[in-house]
């Protein structure tokens, strides 16, 4: 479903039409849309929304269980796998060389990787302190962390078959429904973001996660309970409630490109990143290994991806391709 005013479903499908995929559009009306899927989404408000379209060939998947999976393969193939909280990144003579745990533990390495998503900026504000980078130097300017709030509801069982019918239900620029997992969990999420801010020791203010990522704030649960009601208003019948929210936190950058690149100060030459998720990135985990890989070895992607993925100048404004996701809510205003 797309808002009356929006150009996304031009943009969806002249991205289809590039990539030889204009098959996989199925437009719709919206009669069409209330009397499919077992009548599921029959009260759903459609007054907001202009077209619709399904495509049959996209999916879900169970992030974590892929995640499992691909750790699995990488240690069977010689990775080395470690666990621990990074706490710092520390320079030596010939740059970075050691990332620091909180328990004390370092790991040395030529090249350093931070795939670290929103937690990025926390764990460089102490190098960027102590070289005194400028704001245009430090990664909050490519990448900060913006939060979500999800709401689970468990089904029974007869609820789960039920709405297993139903497609990823993306409703605008506003949020999407994913279908039940194999527990049964109906997930809501919501494309409004919130930032939480802290002031680093020299004063500069970067964006982190909030630890407590179960209790969302009351606000932040009316906010849900307001848009879940116009798009799958019975499953609040009763007075039902969501059983539990989370908050996800993701690193987005400010046209929602991922940042695949090496630290442009010279004394942090030999550190890299691999952040900026915005949300959509996790799609690419069956392919951008390779890209990140040519990064490391100084090999270019192609100037497109290369300029896509790039550090770039705070003055550089490009629209893009996330954008209803860019916080503009600060976390303490519901807290």
């Amino acid at each position: 479903m797309d808002e009356k005013d929006s150009d996304t479903p031009h943009r969806i499908r002249k991205n289809f039409s590039e990539s030889g995929r204009d098959d996989v559009i199925v437009d719709m009306t919206e009669e069409e849309v209330k009397g499919r899927w077992g009548g599921l989404l029959q009260r759903t408000d459609c007054s907001p929304f202009g077209s619709y379209y399904f495509n049959p060939s996209a999916g879900w998947t169970d992030a974590g269980k892929a995640l499992a999976i691909m750790a699995h393969e990488a240690v069977k193939m010689g990775v080395k796998y470690d666990i621990g909280e990074a706490f710092r990144v520390v320079r030596g003579e010939d740059g970075i060389n050691t990332i620091e745990t909180d328990t004390g533990a370092v790991f040395k390495a030529d090249k350093i990787l931070l795939a670290t998503g929103a937690w990025t900026s926390q764990l460089m504000s102490s190098i960027e302190d102590e070289l005194e980078l400028p704001d245009e130097e430090r990664v909050e300017s490519q990448a900060s962390a913006a939060g979500v709030c999800v709401a689970h509801f468990q089904l029974s069982e007869a609820e789960k078959e039920a709405y297993s019918q139903l497609p990823v239900f993306v409703y605008g620029g506003q949020g999407e429904v994913i279908p039940p997992t194999d527990s049964g969990i109906l997930k809501f999420t919501f494309a409004t973001s919130v930032k939480n801010i802290i002031s680093t020791a020299s004063g500069r203010e970067i964006s982190v996660p909030v630890l407590d990522q179960i209790n969302a704030p009351p606000g932040l649960q009316e906010d849900s309970i307001s848009l879940i009601k116009p798009r799958l208003p019975q499953v609040l019948d009763g007075g039902r409630k969501p059983d539990y929210y989370r908050l996800c936190w993701d690193s987005i950058t400010p046209d929602q490109q991922p940042l695949i690149t090496r630290h442009p100060n010279p004394s942090l030459s030999n550190l890299y990143f691999a952040v900026g998720g915005s949300f959509h990135c996790y799609k690419f985990l069956p392919t951008i290994g390779k890209y990140v890989v040519n990064v490391l070895n100084g090999v270019s992607n192609g100037l497109q991806k290369d300029q896509a993925w790039a550090w770039k100048p705070a003055h550089e404004s490009k629209r893009g391709v996330h954008e209803k996701l860019v916080p503009t809510r600060v976390f303490r205003d519901f807290a």
